[in-house]
């Protein structure tokens, strides 16, 4: 009987959250909420596996299934489980929905003086890292981060609760996931040692100066590493190399552009630092698929609004 009333209350709070997600995506897309940093997605279709980009966060899938591609690494996650980002990362993701089951996912972004304020206060957190930290992890929605979470998204429709509980109850969420087992990437992002600080500041010079031509000897001195442990200790961190890393950078921005601006092929080329228009067409065509001056599918320019990925890493700077 009471493992019966625990499968009810666990329905109920799936259902809860459903329909709170629901109301809080009008648009196909990303929605962002009353809540700084939180906002919601809504796929009324499957997307087949496509390169995207995440800002370090934490993201909840609701409804529906997402399946992302790191390297060689596979990673499932559904309503069971949560997505710890630590790192902006450049991932390919493919998306399980249709118009009468969408994917409603919540993205809680995570900042580093958010983080940082919350470790400061945490007297029993063990920062000492006895494994490498990873930047990508999927970590259990058990009872208690998934009640925390309907609270999140109650707030979020009623703007006074917004403004006076959304930080509040966002810094709960991040704090219930950084003491778990699955909380030593986000604890690594206020950590100024070590070789995960140090890749980790080579990512953030790498977004600040994608347009310009980064030599991989000069990111490996600046992190105080020989080019071979600089290599191998970023792949540990990111699943890729310095250079695909830096492209992404490059496709992503420059997709965006396509997109918000209204830019040629070749203005945004030479806006993320080609110097060959062609050069930049083939890269573009062998990462989404299409040829730039196509930009996105129609159906992915509405609803983008302000989540955009590794558009900037300027939250990650300390």
């Amino acid at each position: 009987m009471p493992h019966r009333n625990a499968d009810r209350q666990t329905a109920e709070i799936r259902s809860d959250a459903v329909r709170l997600a629901a109301r809080l995506t009008p648009l196909e897309g990303y929605n962002q909420t009353l809540v700084d940093d939180v906002t919601v997605l809504r796929r009324s279709k499957s997307i087949p596996r496509t390169p995207i980009a995440y800002d370090p966060s934490l993201i909840f899938v609701i409804q529906g299934k997402k399946i992302d591609y790191l390297g060689g690494t596979r990673l499932v996650y559904d309503s069971n489980t949560v997505l710890v980002l630590s790192a902006p990362m450049p991932l390919e993701c493919v998306v399980e929905a249709n118009q009468n089951t969408p994917l409603l996912s919540v993205v809680v972004r995570l900042r580093r003086e958010v983080v940082l304020s919350i470790v400061s206060r945490m007297r029993n957190l063990d920062l000492v890292h006895r494994t490498a930290p990873q930047a990508i992890l999927t970590a259990t929605l058990d009872e208690e981060l998934a009640s925390t979470l309907i609270r999140l998204l109650k707030t979020a429709t009623s703007p006074e609760d917004a403004r006076v509980l959304g930080d509040q109850v966002v810094r709960e969420l991040i704090y219930l996931v950084l003491k778990g087992p699955s909380g030593s990437g986000i604890r690594a992002m206020v950590d100024v040692h070590g070789s995960f600080a140090n890749i980790l500041r080579a990512l953030q010079r790498m977004h600040a100066e994608y347009r310009r031509p980064l030599l991989v000897s000069d990111l490996a001195r600046r992190a105080g590493m020989s080019v071979s442990t600089f290599h191998f200790h970023f792949k540990q961190v990111t699943a890729t190399t310095p250079i695909q890393y830096v492209k992404a950078i490059r496709m992503h921005r420059a997709r965006a552009m396509l997109l918000d601006a209204n830019a040629t092929a070749g203005s945004a080329a030479a806006e993320v630092g080609y110097k060959s228009s062609s050069h930049f067409g083939r890269d573009y065509r062998r990462f989404f698929g299409e040829a730039p001056a196509r930009g996105a599918p129609k159906s992915s320019r509405k609803g983008i609004n302000r989540l955009r990925g590794m558009q900037t890493a300027s939250h990650y700077r300390r």
